[in-house]
């Protein structure tokens, strides 16, 4: 019985490990993308600008 409950436990740490590893890169994946945005915004403002 202790030999499955330590099974279980390793398995939910390695579980908890991996979504938590999962939620970092979505995040870094957003952040990317929100940078790239704020990047290709300023590129065309100072276009916008130029025509102004």
């Amino acid at each position: 019985m202790s030999i499955k409950k330590g099974r279980l436990k390793s398995f939910q740490t390695a579980f908890l490990l991996q979504s938590k590893e999962r939620k970092q890169e979505s995040f870094q994946q957003e952040k990317n993308k929100v940078e790239s945005y704020l990047i290709i915004r300023k590129k065309y403002e100072k276009e916008y600008n130029s025509w102004i």
